[in-house]
């Protein structure tokens, strides 16, 4: 994996805007099979504690949300009436 590659990826507005649901998921898994092989300091630092890999994780969560996958399999129903809304820059 070539971890500068995927943190502008995910970082920059711009190429984050085109990543489709697929791909969230489909990088999800391979920076978590990534930094379980020990990658170094400085490649790490790009996504952990709280870099990309907190982008990807919540990004890879709303797939879920939004295709009741994943930890959201079970019939799921939002609590009280809640609005959700999309805020684009402009």
């Amino acid at each position: 994996m070539d971890a500068r590659a995927v943190y502008n990826k995910v970082m920059n507005r711009d190429s984050r805007e085109k990543i489709t649901d697929n791909e969230w998921l489909e990088i999800e898994k391979e920076v978590s099979e990534w930094l379980e092989t020990n990658p170094a300091e400085d490649e790490k630092k790009l996504f952990t504690p709280l870099g990309a890999y907190e982008v990807i994780g919540m990004m890879a969560e709303a797939v879920h949300f939004k295709r009741k996958t994943g930890r959201y399999a079970a019939d799921y129903e939002i609590p009280g009436n809640v609005t959700v809304v999309q805020v684009k820059d402009k």
